[in-house]
């Protein structure tokens, strides 16, 4: 199976609503985080405060790992 570089880009930002949507609106009664910065995501995971933004800003086509994303699960 071959992927154009529009999937691609596709698998980003539904990645990236993702990850920003989790961070937003992460107030479970189940949660122990709760809605959290883009600098507390970043600490929490450690990564990058930059690495965060530019995932979820729609302006900047900023590409990550496999290994990005179980880190930034793992926390």
């Amino acid at each position: 199976m071959k992927f154009s570089p529009e999937d691609d880009r596709y698998i980003y930002e539904l990645i990236s609503k993702n990850i920003k949507y989790f961070r937003l609106h992460n107030n479970s009664k189940y949660s122990s985080y709760g809605k959290m910065t883009q600098e507390q995501l970043a600490e929490r995971a450690d990564l990058s405060y930059s690495l965060i933004s530019n995932i979820e800003s729609v302006k900047v086509q900023q590409s990550f790992s496999i290994a990005v994303l179980f880190v930034s699960h793992v926390f």
